[in-house]
């Protein structure tokens, strides 16, 4: 997950001079990415807690 963010955010950044669509859906794919690999780590750590 953290490989994919990190295509997204170079996508990004190349587009940085496409158009408006295009940045949206980046922008959006990058913010769910971000959102998941937040919920999955915040469970790891509580369950890292546990041991």
């Amino acid at each position: 997950m953290e490989e994919e963010k990190a295509q997204l955010e170079a996508q990004l950044y190349q587009s940085s001079n496409g158009n408006f669509t295009e940045l949206q859906n980046l922008t959006e794919r990058l913010a769910n990415l971000s959102e998941s690999i937040d919920q999955k780590t915040e469970r790891w750590l509580t369950l890292a807690e546990r041991i």
